[in-house]
């Protein structure tokens, strides 16, 4: 989670740094710029490069690693092999076209390039989607009453901040299907590659790690096989995600303050194996599930120090997320 905000006002975009006093967020200098309303993007920004090392359990002690970099359209994957070798994996989302290089003590010794399946999946799910069901939204696409989180009291000061939570739905996506017949053979950082060129395009979820947790969830729960990096058995044909992207907005009744951010909750179905919900940011079903990390966050972003924990989850109305 970014730790510095942006305050929107009418002539600019600043950035502001959040802890600046114990008790609080610096409400003086909000006031000062334009006031009171803080919009905090998800923790990957589409408008600057992303960069990112993700871990793979592939039942070996140190994991599966690939670094992972996204800007101006390219997403871009590297592994290297226990032999020394590298391999670098490169996907124009605009073309969908994937190159591969595979470089040995610094040199070139193999490059090749193919057309992305994730990305001609996304383009195709895309369009199956849009011709079965009607466009626009399927939840609320209006701010609506979540429920409140009511906050042991601080240590330092006494006090019981109680935040009240709105969400909206800024999009959904419904049983968007990624195959796994065509990962049989390839590397794991193939798979990754291919979740990540599909998410991308599809604007499924933001987060690389995601798409880890993703494959890391198909191996571990034995529908792709794996040994010595490579996949060599698929139980299943496909995974199938749906899902709901939110904007959940906090606000504190001391200064009126008001955070906007972004989160997504959605299902995962891959046969009788996997049936697995994840969350991205800050998903407006945290209240319901009562999930402390998410509160903690929230409260961080108001109060520097002094967090004791919550003491009561009041949700008011179920989320839904398909």
């Amino acid at each position: 989670m970014k730790r510095f905000v942006s305050i929107v006002c009418s002539t600019c975009l600043l950035a502001l740094p959040l802890f600046q006093t114990v008790g609080a967020v610096n409400v003086e200098h909000i006031e000062a710029m334009n006031p009171k309303e803080i919009y905090l993007p998800n923790a990957q920004s589409r408008s600057e490069p992303y960069h990112d090392t993700i871990v793979i359990d592939d039942g070996t002690e140190e994991g599966y690693v690939i670094s992972v970099e996204i800007a101006d359209g390219i997403v871009k994957t590297e592994h290297t092999e226990d032999d020394g070798s590298l391999t670098v994996m490169s996907t124009d989302t605009s073309t969908g076209v994937t190159t591969t290089e595979v470089f040995q003590d610094g040199e070139i010794a193999e490059t090749y390039s193919e057309k992305s399946q994730g990305v001609a999946e996304a383009q195709e799910a895309a369009e199956a989607q849009f011709n079965a069901r009607a466009s626009g939204y399927i939840w609320n696409s209006s701010y609506t009453n979540i429920g409140s989180v009511t906050y042991k009291a601080n240590v330092y000061t006494g006090e019981k901040m109680t935040l009240h939570f709105q969400a909206r739905e800024t999009g959904h996506f419904f049983q968007v299907s990624k195959s796994l017949s065509g990962v049989k053979g390839k590397t794991v950082q193939a798979a990754v590659h291919e979740f990540i060129d599909w998410a991308e395009i599809k604007n499924l979820f933001v987060l690389v790690s995601t798409a880890s947790e993703i494959v890391s969830s198909l191996i571990s729960k034995g529908i792709l096989t794996v040994m010595d990096g490579l996949i060599t058995a698929v139980l299943s044909p496909s995974v199938t995600a749906t899902g709901m992207n939110y904007d959940v907005k906090a606000k504190e009744p001391v200064g009126g303050i008001t955070i906007t951010t972004e989160g997504c909750y959605f299902q995962c179905v891959s046969g009788s194996k996997m049936n697995e919900i994840f969350t991205e940011g800050y998903y407006p079903q945290f209240i319901k599930e009562k999930d402390k990390y998410i509160a903690s966050t929230f409260f961080s972003y108001f109060r520097d120090g002094g967090y004791d924990g919550v003491e009561k989850f009041s949700a008011t109305i179920t989320v839904p997320y398909k």
